[in-house]
């Protein structure tokens, strides 16, 4: 009789570190005594390795790349059933193919609302013996969870925009800082749309001054923001723990900012990243460009705030616009489609056509933001 039960967990070499998509530690003290973990190589991934005995595989999975990865699992072990839940099922990217394996069920229940436990009532854990060897000597990033939705959650392109999600009440870091990991450097990476105040004030001051760890987190440019970064330096006399301190901030215009509802002013933006140099952060953003509506003025405002703001950001990424499904943004463009964005059955969402007008103004404007930093990645750099 088939009666074991199986915890899929990813992760992936990226840039020499390891990535971990350690989607069940929340409940860790709960699902050790369902089943057992098994760490999966997202891009290389064993197939084989599920046993006879198998009966259940439970995946919390992140993206539609790491369902793709299920999917292939389930139609090669039909007599096995996979339930799939976690983010990439609470915002998910549509299904267009009729081939969804019938061995596959997606929930959006929290690990604990599935097998009937309290939410938060679990003890946060990890457990990386059987990859070990794999770690050893390397950075790695894994995740605890603050919340799954956005507290503004109102930006027109974003699939957080008022879909639910739980805001979690654990702010113990000890846990997280004492786990079982032997690696080069622990990047503790804070799984949240945006830090809140109330996470800044709990959470911030608990971040300690070690070699091998280093925090990773999202953070919105509210206007409380500078001031939490003041009494985080405070509390750390002097001594700034290593952060990966990531902001959102798309397009630093008046005119775009309003566009894309953000909900803060070009003023704050300034004001944050004037509190990151201050405090000497690893400051992280992105930039979006190949926007219909773009206008010169636009250009205009980003060189003054590129000129403004030189030299405060160690890192940042230009990505071309497209809509996902669901949003907004989705539904301003609909007639104005240059391409159509699929990854294996999961439609993504399109490009909005540009006129001849805007892809020259989004090029300069995507010039200027190439300026900001030493460090730039550009993944649609074709694009644009």
């Amino acid at each position: 009789m088939k009666t074991t039960k199986i915890f899929f967990q990813f992760y992936r070499n990226y840039k020499g570190a390891i990535i971990l998509s350690n989607g069940f530690s929340d409940a860790y003290s709960h699902c050790k005594n369902i089943g057992e973990f098994v760490w999966v190589n997202q891009d290389n991934p064993d197939y084989k390795i599920l046993g006879s005995s198998v009966s259940v595989v439970f995946v919390s999975c992140i993206s539609c790349e790491q369902e793709i990865v299920v999917f292939n699992y389930a139609r090669l072990h039909s007599d096995i059933q996979f339930i799939i839940g976690g983010p990439a099922v609470i915002n998910p990217f549509k299904y267009t193919r009729e081939d969804f394996p019938e061995n596959v069920i997606e929930t959006k229940l929290s690990v604990e609302e599935y097998f009937n436990f309290s939410n938060f009532s679990g003890m946060w854990g990890i457990d990386v013996s059987s990859i070990k060897d794999i770690i050893k000597d390397k950075i790695v990033s894994f995740n605890y969870s603050i919340e799954t939705k956005c507290y503004w959650g109102k930006c027109i392109f974003c699939k957080y925009c008022d879909k639910g999600g739980r805001i979690k009440t654990r702010y113990d870091l000890d846990i997280v800082h004492n786990s079982d990991i032997s690696c080069k450097l622990k990047q503790i990476r804070f799984s949240t749309p945006g830090f809140n105040k109330t996470q800044m004030l709990k959470i911030l001051p608990q971040f300690i001054y070690q070699d091998d760890i280093k925090y990773d987190f999202f953070c919105r440019c509210d206007t409380f923001v500078p001031k939490m970064l003041d009494t985080m330096y405070e509390s750390y006399k002097g001594k700034i723990p290593q952060i990966k301190f990531r902001l959102g901030i798309e397009f630093p215009t008046v005119n775009m900012l309003k566009f894309m509802n953000k909900g803060f002013t070009l003023q704050s933006i300034l004001n944050t990243l004037d509190a990151t140099k201050r405090y000497n952060l690893e400051t992280y953003t992105n930039f979006i460009v190949g926007w219909p509506n773009i206008t010169p003025q636009d250009v205009i405002d980003v060189e003054m705030f590129v000129n403004e703001t030189y030299g405060k950001l160690a890192h940042i990424s230009i990505w071309r616009l497209y809509c996902p499904d669901d949003t907004t943004i989705h539904e301003m463009y609909k007639n104005q489609v240059e391409e159509y964005l699929y990854h294996e059955g999961f439609y993504k969402g399109y490009f909005p056509e540009l006129s001849d007008k805007a892809l020259q103004l989004n090029k300069q404007a995507k010039n200027y933001f190439k300026l900001c930093s030493k460090i730039v990645n550009e993944p649609d750099k074709e694009n644009i």
